[in-house]
């Protein structure tokens, strides 16, 4: 419904009159009441915070539907690590089977290297094994060098029997010690053909001395035999141990000397 007022201008008199939006002067909170405006906080458009591609230099991106997820027991217990199944054997082998025990000792450190345990295991198989292969040679060369030599005195006693066997006077010589010529009281060779001259109704020649044993004591070896010394009243062969020591005299053995034998 409109009406006239006093200046003349039509106004709705059903409108309701507009109302000022926000405080007024007759309004407005008297000073002191409630919580005061802050003269520091700040006016405008609130900041928004960057996105994780335009995050400034040096600064770190938040979390996000994007961002970096941390692999599954990261901050959990740590994963448990197997037990070092190779080096373990590996240092085992290195006690029964050196060499194998370090082929094996050193694959396994190989892969600890690459990211697998037990290298500590590792390197002790590969020490142990080294080690043991070494004395295990050592041993090997010694035994050797002494079966040799046991050959070598053996065959000296023999190349002397043969020399009596055959009447040969230098090989007799090339084979014995002055000191053994000495002993059995055949220094010359005239001395040596009647030692070896076959006497009448004897019927035991040389020859045929079965070697008992052998030992060896540095450069000096003993050979064991049992030699036929005839027969006895009722026929039978008498049986007689002797022990020939040997001595090495520029690299050959030679007959040195010889006693009765147990």
């Amino acid at each position: 419904m409109e009406h006239d007022d006093a200046d003349g201008a039509q106004t709705q008199a059903w409108l309701p009159a507009e109302r000022p939006v926000g405080p007024t002067p007759d309004t407005a909170a008297p000073a002191g009441y409630g919580y005061a405006p802050d003269p520091y906080a700040r006016t405008g458009p609130a900041p928004q915070a960057p996105s994780p591609a335009q995050a400034p230099y040096g600064a770190q991106a938040p979390y996000g539907p994007q961002g970096y997820y941390p692999p599954q027991g990261y901050y959990g217990q740590p994963p448990q690590r197997r037990a070092p199944v190779l080096a373990i054997v590996g240092l085992v082998l290195a006690f029964v089977v050196p060499p194998a025990g370090v082929i094996v000792s050193i694959v396994a450190a190989v892969r600890a290297r690459r990211g697998g345990n037990g290298r500590g295991l590792a390197i002790g198989g590969i020490v142990a094994g080294t080690i043991t292969t070494l004395l295990g040679v050592a041993a090997l060369v010694v035994v050797i060098h002494q079966v040799q030599d046991m050959s070598e005195a053996r065959s000296a006693y023999q190349r002397l029997e043969d020399a009596l066997v055959d009447e040969d006077c230098a090989a007799y010589v090339a084979n014995s010690t002055e000191a053994f010529r000495e002993q059995v009281g055949v220094l010359t060779c005239d001395d040596f053909a009647a030692f070896v001259a076959p006497v009448s109704g004897d019927t035991v020649g040389f020859g045929n001395v079965p070697v008992t044993g052998v030992e060896m004591h540095g450069d000096t070896a003993t050979v064991s035999t049992l030699e036929n010394m005839g027969s006895d009243a009722d026929g039978d062969p008498t049986l007689q141990a002797f022990d020939y020591t040997l001595v090495r005299q520029d690299g050959t053995w030679l007959v040195n000397g010889f006693a009765l034998g147990d």
